[in-house]
């Protein structure tokens, strides 16, 4: 919100919003002019709507007009508004609020529906619920016409409607069923407005006929309306001459991007642990997988999965101490970061993006976790599943910025990670188990031997899995990735300049480019993990909602 008027921060920079479509409970719209509790409503909206500035459809306050307390003055208003009767008679409706109504209400409790007026429950009906007046009993009547001469415009009271039936199938026979039959018009572009063919039905799930038992148990169906004569049909598609075409996805919001950057970086994340996991089931706990791990390798996994949150420090490494390790890390849904648990997270995000990821990709998300076998069967699943995933991603995005945030998320991940992996199985004292160790968290055990012929080698593993860029999962290859999208996203300054995160990119690429696999170093190492997580955090700082970057460099115009 800035001088009245309304924007939403776009990685582009602030976009003007014109129109809003409204959805929110109105009183959690703006937490300034209204509910001051709301943390979804947007600060000075409503300033905005009355300065003209912003159009918003479903207006706040338009609701009102569906309060049962309007509904007694609808034949009169019709009268005064169009000219003219209504064209279906309402339910006879008095309200409280003038004594004569009230006066009526009291004296017809008996046959008459007694409601609250605008939908808050009064004290007289503590459920919020229209009541029969004849099923109170003496405490709850003695008490409803207290509280309606305390606060008469709190309540209305309406006539009892017996409703008409139709055949229904219950308990296999056609039986007699009340129903409510809601239709629905649309106006043209000359303001006429056209009842359409069709509508949706309420039905009672009880024999009962007043309307005022509907709500319990009431089931829907669709209806459509059908006559004598074919019916010419019609489509809604436009013709060929009539549609532009365009390729610009157009804006891309902050929020959007940020979603999309943490889906990314959630499921690298889970996918990395479970690479550890897998390892550790694989060569150390299934008995039928050959020679385990020696001890030391061992170790190192461990405290691997534990310095990640997955898992407490198991007691020992033996082989049901490193069972419950795995379980633990796999599948808890208490207290510890699992593969469950990042899972969990990764849903939540596709919940609230399912208009920009495939069905595939929210099916794949919302599937329920592995539940058959051992547990390196389940590994064994989720593994095809982010597999499925990364594929769904690479295959089926189109190339927008958006498919891009998503990648930068996925390759800062992967990075962070491996060098993470490299530091704890590639050091100057990694034996034959830790380079091969290595090589299966990087997925790079194929390559490596298809390349070297005399075994396990320290320099020529960790160029492999640290500088070759050719290697898609190699630490360079994910930089330059990441240094490429950032390139390509937009800017905000006009002078041709890096920005922050263009910069560091290309400095953490310069120094792989430059570096040797025999020079390689736990400092160095460590370095580059900093300026990747602080490159992180400068993505962050320009494009996402909690960024706070100026609209545009002061001074500069477009080109």
């Amino acid at each position: 919100m800035l001088d009245d008027k309304l924007y939403v921060r776009t990685i582009a920079g602030m976009k003007r919003v014109d129109a809003l479509w409204h959805r929110l409970d109105p009183r959690l719209l703006d937490p300034l002019a209204l509910d001051s509790h709301s943390t979804i409503g947007v600060p000075g909206v409503i300033d905005a709507i009355a300065a003209g500035n912003v159009v918003i459809a479903n207006a706040p306050g338009a609701g009102l007009l569906e309060a049962p307390a309007f509904a007694a003055f609808l034949p009169q208003l019709a009268k005064v508004l169009i000219g003219e009767a209504l064209k279906l008679p309402n339910i006879a409706t008095w309200w409280c609020g003038q004594d004569a109504e009230r006066d009526h209400v009291g004296a017809n409790l008996e046959s008459l529906l007694v409601a609250p007026a605008f939908g808050v429950a009064p004290l007289g009906l503590p459920d919020g619920k229209a009541t029969l007046g004849a099923a109170l009993n003496p405490d709850e009547r003695a008490a409803l016409l207290d509280d309606m001469t305390r606060r008469p415009q709190d309540y209305v009271g309406q006539e009892i409607v017996r409703l008409s039936t139709m055949p229904v199938v219950a308990e296999d026979a056609l039986t007699p069923r009340p129903f409510t039959l809601r239709v629905f018009a649309a106006r043209d572009g000359e303001g006429r407005w056209i009842v359409l063919p069709g509508g949706f039905a309420r039905i009672g799930e009880h024999p009962d006929l007043r309307a005022a038992v509907m709500g319990e148990g009431m089931w829907s169906a669709d209806v459509c309306v059908h006559g004598p004569d074919p019916v010419a049909p019609v489509s809604l598609l436009p013709s060929d001459d009539t549609t532009q075409l365009r390729r610009n996805p157009g804006t891309l919001p902050s929020r959007v991007a940020d979603n999309l950057f943490w889906l990314g970086r959630y499921l690298e994340r889970g996918e990395a642990l479970l690479g550890l996991l897998r390892v550790l089931l694989g060569h150390s706990i299934s008995a039928d997988t050959g020679a385990a791990l020696a001890a030391d390798t061992v170790a190192r996994l461990t405290r691997m999965i534990v310095a990640s949150g997955a898992a407490p420090e198991p007691k020992g490494l033996k082989r049901a101490d490193l069972t419950q390790l795995a379980r633990t890390a796999l599948e808890d849904e208490g207290e510890w970061y699992s593969v469950r648990a990042i899972n969990r997270q990764a849903r939540l995000i596709g919940e609230v993006s399912r208009e920009r990821l495939s069905a595939d990709m929210i099916r794949l998300l919302d599937a329920p976790f592995p539940q058959r076998g051992v547990l390196l069967d389940k590994a064994g699943s989720l593994q095809r599943r982010y597999s499925a995933l990364n594929g769904l991603a690479s295959e089926h995005m189109t190339r927008t910025d958006a498919w891009r945030f998503h990648d930068i998320g996925r390759r800062i991940e992967r990075a962070l990670s491996a060098i993470r992996f490299i530091r704890t199985f590639g050091g100057p004292d990694a034996t034959a188990d830790d380079l091969s160790t290595l090589l299966d968290l990087m997925d790079s055990q194929i390559s490596y031997r298809q390349r070297y012929l005399t075994g396990m080698a320290r320099v020529p593993v960790l160029d492999l899995v640290t500088l070759d860029p050719n290697n898609p999962r190699a630490l360079a290859f994910q930089v330059a990735a990441i240094s490429a999208h950032l390139n390509s996203l937009p800017v905000l300054s006009d002078d041709g300049l890096a920005e922050a995160q263009q910069a560091q990119a290309r400095e953490i690429a310069a120094l792989l480019v430059t570096a040797n696999a025999t020079r390689l170093s736990d400092a160095m190492l460590g370095d580059l993990e900093f300026r990747l997580t602080n490159l992180s955090g400068a993505v962050a700082r320009r494009y996402f909602l909690h960024g706070a970057e100026p609209l545009r460099a002061a001074g500069l115009v477009l080109a």
